[in-house]
């Protein structure tokens, strides 16, 4: 990728998932792990026991992800959509020259 921009490359955490969607199981755990509060500001200020690259963040953030459930989207509105971007779609494969196929499913 980097070549491909002709930019100078850098490391990746490509284990992270950003911006997890779902419906919480639990809203107390949830409020807890995602939402601004005490007990997680001391842990952040606490000699800088959470950042990005730690373990502990890790952990949470994947308690925080189990946490969630992903609700089954309805056939009709799947295929209400899939005909509704077929046009984009079809586009799109030309701009790329690449097949998106998987995408009309």
């Amino acid at each position: 990728m980097f070549n491909k921009l002709d930019v100078e490359p850098i490391p990746l955490n490509t284990n992270l998932e950003h911006n997890v969607s779902g419906i919480p199981k639990n809203r107390k755990l949830h409020t807890l792990l995602n939402k601004p509060n005490r007990f997680l500001g001391l842990l952040k200020r606490g000699a800088g026991l959470v950042n990005k690259e730690d373990a502990l963040f890790e952990r949470l953030q994947k308690i925080s992800r189990n946490n969630l459930e992903k609700p089954k989207m309805k056939e009709e509105t799947r295929k209400e959509l899939v005909k509704r971007y077929e046009p984009d779609v079809a586009k799109l494969e030309k701009l790329l020259d690449r097949d998106l196929s998987s995408w009309k499913q």
